[in-house]
C-alpha cells in the first residue's frame, strides 16, 4: 500500500508541475466561451445545451491529455522499473488512472459551477453536473487510459486516442447530461441515470484496468 500511495504522490507531482492542468481548464472555458455565441442570446435555448456543455467540457479536456498518463515513464524506462516493483501492474494502472483524475479531473469538475453560472444555469442543475461528474468522470478516466495503452508506442498519438475513446465515452455522457437535467425536474428522474453513471464507471475501471494491463505487458 505505501507503493501505491508513492506512485499516486509521484504521478500528482509530475502532472501538477507539467502545466497540463491549466491547460485543460483553459480549453474547458474556451469551451465554455464559444459555445453561446455560436448558439445565440436566447438564453432558454442555453439553458438546455448548457448541461452538455458541462459535461463536455471535462470529457474533452480529459481526453486530450490522457496521452500522457503512460508515455512518459515509457519513454523514460520507469515503466520498465514498474515490472520489477512488488506493486502488481493492475496496481500500477490504477494508481495512475487516481493520480490522473485528482490532478486533472478534479480541478475541472471543481471549477465547474463556476462555468455553469456564466451559461445561465439554475442552481439544482448546477448540483446536478457536480453530481454526475464526480460519478462519471472515473468512467471518462478509465476508458481514457484503455485507449492510452493502446497507443503507448506511437508517437503524437493524442488526435487517436481521442478517435478510440469518443464511441466509449457517449453512454457517459448521455447518462451525465441525463442526471444533471434531472436534478432540474425531480428528484426521481435523476436517480436512474446517476445509478448508471455509478455503473459504468465500476464496470470500466474493472475491465479497463485489466485490459490496459495485459496490453502493456505485450508491449
Amino acid at each position: 500500500m505505501s507503493a501505491f500511495i508513492a506512485l499516486i504522490k509521484r504521478d500528482l507531482s509530475l502532472a501538477l508541475n507539467s502545466g497540463g492542468v491549466g491547460l485543460g481548464i483553459i480549453f474547458y472555458l474556451c469551451l465554455v466561451i464559444l459555445f453561446p455565441f455560436g448558439i445565440g442570446p436566447n438564453m432558454k435555448t442555453l439553458s438546455l445545451v448548457s448541461p452538455a456543455i458541462i459535461w463536455a467540457g471535462p470529457l474533452l479536456s480529459i481526453v486530450l491529455g490522457i496521452d500522457k498518463i503512460f508515455q512518459p515513464d515509457i519513454d523514460d524506462g520507469s515503466f520498465d522499473l514498474y515490472r520489477l516493483s512488488p506493486l502488481s501492474l493492475e496496481m500500477v494502472v490504477l494508481a495512475k488512472a487516481i493520480a490522473f483524475w485528482i490532478a486533472y479531473a478534479m480541478p475541472l469538475i471543481l471549477i465547474s459551477p463556476l462555468f455553469a453560472m456564466m451559461l445561465g444555469m439554475e442552481s439544482q442543475m448546477i448540483i446536478g453536473c457536480i453530481v454526475s461528474l464526480f460519478i462519471g468522470s472515473p468512467a471518462l478516466i478509465f476508458i481514457g487510459t484503455l485507449c492510452a495503452a493502446l497507443t503507448t508506442r506511437l508517437r503524437r498519438a493524442g488526435l487517436l486516442i481521442t478517435v478510440l475513446a469518443i464511441p466509449l465515452l457517449i453512454p457517459t455522457l448521455i447518462f451525465g447530461v441525463s442526471s444533471a437535467r434531472g436534478f432540474n425536474a425531480t428528484a426521481s428522474q435523476s436517480h436512474m441515470p446517476l445509478l448508471l453513471l455509478a455503473a459504468l464507471s465500476i464496470f470500466f475501471a474493472l475491465i479497463c484496468c485489466f485490459s490496459a494491463t495485459r496490453i502493456l505487458q505485450v508491449k
